[in-house]
């Protein structure tokens, strides 16, 4: 069952109009090198943690992509339907709580992020005081950015594909970054996605690993990481 405290813990989040934005680059490239030092940069994001609105007891927002180039995301009471979580706060260092959600239920991701990763991207948001700032979500491989707009007074949202493409540059095959082992293109593709958190463009959520019968709603670093897919 889906924790039924998850209201508590998205009105808790800043409003959009209250969140910080300013972050320096030397603190995005160093989040971004923990993505893709772990090589899971190609499955999962950071985005803003920030709300419209706020939510009734025993809902949460439900993303809904009818169409691949629009996400809709509107305030549903649980027990409607079958989804999944796609977008994680730092609860604490070693664990990560769903917030919101998305149907229908995505496919596994190629690679599940491991329980090092989870630990050093917990350790990293809590030493710079950026826990309630980035979340955690699920994206595509060079997935494009999204323009999020406010939709009523409740704080739906429905978002857009930009017309900016994140790809990799014609002819350019990236230069080695010794201190992390990776390219230098793949800590630029995930700084472009990291530089979408200001306010309206970020990477959206995409996959997530399904089991028949979630027991419960925490990804914890002490155990295998599994996302799990809740019927209600």
């Amino acid at each position: 069952m889906i924790d039924r405290k998850v209201s508590r813990y998205y009105n808790a989040i800043a409003h959009i109009d209250q969140q910080h934005t300013s972050t320096s680059p030397d603190l995005l490239r160093r989040l971004a090198e923990v993505f893709v030092r772990h090589s899971v940069h190609d499955n999962f994001g950071v985005f803003l943690l920030h709300r419209h609105g706020s939510v009734a007891p025993d809902s949460v927002m439900v993303h809904t992509r009818d169409d691949p180039d629009t996400d809709v995301c509107v305030e549903e009471k649980l027990g409607m339907r079958a989804i999944s979580p796609c977008s994680f706060l730092s609860n604490t260092r070693d664990e990560f709580l769903p917030f919101e959600y998305e149907t229908p239920p995505r496919a596994a991701v190629a690679c599940l992020p491991s329980a090092a990763f989870l630990v050093e991207l917990g350790n990293f948001l809590w030493d710079q005081q950026l826990q309630n700032v980035f979340g955690l979500c699920t994206v595509s491989p060079l997935e494009s950015p999204w323009i999020e707009k406010v939709v009523g007074e409740k704080g739906d949202t429905v978002a857009t594909r930009s017309l900016q493409s994140i790809s990799t540059r014609d002819g350019d095959q990236g230069v080695h970054d010794d201190r992390v082992g990776r390219s230098q293109e793949d800590l630029d593709i995930f700084e472009s996605r990291a530089a979408g958190k200001t306010s309206l463009m970020r990477p959206r959520c995409m996959h997530s690993e399904i089991t028949p019968e979630g027991k419960g709603s925490q990804l914890k670093t002490s155990r295998p990481l599994t996302f799990e897919f809740f019927t209600h």
